[in-house]
C-alpha cells in the first residue's frame, strides 16, 4: 500500500500563517509578546468575570469540550473552540471557528469550521463574549453559556452553567511559554450541559459535563507544540496537564493544575506528575500519515491519583481544510484509583505538532 501523502509544512501552516500574517507579522516589532496586568488583591493575574470578554492582545481563544449522552445512553464527545487574532495598533480583528463531534456509534468524527472578519465579536457592553463566526454562535458570560454550530452532518444547540471552581494556572493565572511568548490561562472544569444535537438529521436530547479553558496574551502558539489533558473525575477532582515541546519535540515546559472537590487549586510543576503515553497504543492518520498515541498513564503522586486515559474514538484528527492545522482531539475515559479507591471519570486529550514532528 502506498505510504499516504503528507502535506508539507508549507502547505499546513500556510493558511494559519496568513491569519498570523495580516495582523501580527505585519506588525512585527512593534507588538511585543509582553502581557502585563495589575493584580487582584488575591495575587490572581485574572479578573473574573472581566476577563470572559474578548482583549485587545494579539491571540486569544476560547474553548469548550464536553461529553454528552442521549436518554438511550448514545456518548458523543464535542469540541468547539473560536480564535481571535487582533492587531491593537492597526485596529483589526479575525476569527476562526472549530468544531467537531466524535460518534463513537458510527466510527465517526464530523468536523466543521468557520472564517470571520472584523466586528464578529464583542462584548455587548457588559462582562463576557458574544462571538458569531458566520452562523455558529458562541456567548456566554459569569458561568453560563451557550453554543451553537451547524457541521452539515451535525449541529448542536446547548446551553452551560457553571457548577464548580475555577482553575487558575500558573498559579495566578498566568503561564510563560518560552520563546513563544507568555499567556492569561484559565478553565472552568465542571460546566452542566443541556440542550440538542442533530445527527443526521434526527434531534436528538442531550445531557452532560463540559469544560472551558480561556487563553489570551502577546504569544505566538503556531511556534509550539504540545500535549495536553482534561480529566474529570467522579470524586470531584479536576486536572489540567500540558507538556509544551517546540518544534523539534525538546520540552520547553511541563505543568498542570489540580482542583479539589473542595474548590481549592494547587499548581502542578513538572515533577509532580507524570503524563505519558502507554506503549504500543498508536494510531496512524490515513489522510495525514501522522502517528498518535492514544492511550495515556497520568500520575500525580502526591494526590495518590494513578488513571488511565482511553478514547472513545481513535480516528479524532481534526484537519483543516481552511486555515492548515492538523492536530488530535479526543474526548476519553478514564479509569484508575485516587488514594487507593477506584475511580473513573472523563476528559480530553489534545496533540499539537505530530504532523510537524514526524516528518
Amino acid at each position: 500500500m502506498a505510504s499516504p501523502e503528507r502535506p508539507s509544512p508549507s502547505a499546513r501552516w500556510a493558511s494559519l500563517a496568513l491569519l498570523w500574517v495580516l495582523l501580527t507579522v505585519a506588525c512585527a516589532g512593534n507588538e511585543t509578546p509582553d502581557p502585563t496586568h495589575t493584580p487582584t488583591p488575591n495575587l490572581l493575574l485574572v479578573n473574573l468575570p472581566a476577563d470572559e470578554a474578548p482583549h485587545t492582545f494579539a491571540t486569544e481563544w476560547w474553548y469548550f469540550n464536553a461529553h454528552l449522552q442521549t436518554k438511550d445512553q448514545e456518548q458523543y464527545a464535542l469540541h468547539y473552540v473560536v480564535f481571535q487574532v487582533a492587531s491593537r495598533q492597526h485596529g483589526l480583528v479575525l476569527h476562526a471557528g472549530q468544531a467537531a463531534v466524535a460518534d463513537p456509534q458510527a466510527g465517526r468524527y464530523i468536523i466543521g469550521e468557520r472564517i470571520a472578519g472584523p466586528k464578529s465579536a464583542s462584548a455587548g457592553g457588559t462582562p463576557g463574549f458574544h462571538l458569531r463566526v458566520g452562523e455558529w454562535l458562541m456567548e456566554g458570560a459569569d458561568g453560563e453559556y451557550r453554543l451553537r454550530a451547524d457541521l452539515s452532518e451535525t449541529s448542536f444547540d446547548l446551553d452551560l452553567w457553571d457548577t464548580g471552581q475555577v482553575l487558575f494556572h500558573g498559579g495566578n493565572g498566568l503561564v510563560d511559554f518560552g520563546e513563544a511568548g507568555m499567556s492569561y490561562y484559565y478553565s472552568r472544569p465542571r460546566l452542566t450541559v443541556a440542550g440538542t444535537l442533530n445527527v443526521n438529521g434526527v434531534s436528538k436530547e442531550v445531557t452532560g459535563l463540559a469544560w472551558l479553558d480561556k487563553q489570551w496574551g502577546d504569544f505566538e502558539p503556531l511556534s509550539i507544540a504540545w500535549d495536553w489533558a482534561s480529566v474529570q473525575l467522579d470524586s470531584g477532582l479536576d486536572l489540567m496537564l500540558t507538556k509544551v515541546v517546540d518544534a523539534e519535540g525538546g520540552l520547553v515546559k511541563a505543568y498542570g493544575t489540580l482542583g479539589r472537590a473542595d474548590g481549592t487549586f494547587v499548581h502542578l510543576s513538572e515533577g509532580d506528575f507524570t503524563f505519558l503515553p502507554r506503549p504500543g497504543e498508536t494510531w496512524e492518520s490515513p489522510r495525514t500519515g501522522a502517528v498518535y498515541p492514544t492511550e495515556w498513564e497520568v500520575t500525580v503522586p502526591k494526590y495518590g491519583v494513578n488513571v488511565v486515559l482511553e478514547p472513545l474514538l481513535r480516528d479524532s484528527e481534526y484537519v483543516s481544510n481552511t486555515l492548515g492545522v492538523v492536530y488530535w482531539e479526543a474526548g476519553v475515559s478514564v479509569s484508575g484509583t485516587q488514594a487507593g479507591m477506584a475511580v473513573s471519570g472523563q476528559g480530553f486529550v489534545e496533540l499539537k505538532g505530530r504532523t510537524r514532528r514526524s516528518e
